[in-house]
């Protein structure tokens, strides 16, 4: 039983009803009456709430699915920019390398 007064509207009773009699197919849709259940330390919490009050865990799982691939993503913007420094540096360091190849034929050419 419900903590406190909770009001169906009539669309929730006619979604029950068609529900019951296969006339329409269930959504993939959370409940806003229940309370979310965090799956790593098990505590309550509101079904507004996006994180665990407690661990600060992911409630949602679109949630949870954005912000893996959003690190996915992130991971691999990273890996484009430490490939792309290290082509710079190999060219700063070839570029080095031949200054001091000029800087020595210089030198030998002055003795």
């Amino acid at each position: 039983m419900l903590a406190h007064y909770e009001h169906l509207a009539n669309s929730d009773q006619e979604d029950a009803v068609l529900k019951l009699h296969n006339l329409k197919k269930d959504e993939p849709q959370e409940s806003i009456l229940f309370s979310k259940i965090c799956t790593s330390c098990k505590s309550r919490n509101t079904s507004d709430q996006s994180y665990c009050m407690k661990c600060g865990n992911v409630l949602s799982k679109q949630l949870a699915k954005i912000r893996e691939a959003r690190k996915e993503s992130r991971n691999s913007d990273v890996k484009k920019l430490e490939q792309k420094v290290s082509r710079k540096i190999n060219n700063i360091e070839s570029l080095l390398a031949e200054q001091q190849k000029l800087i020595r034929e210089l030198v030998d050419e002055r003795k």
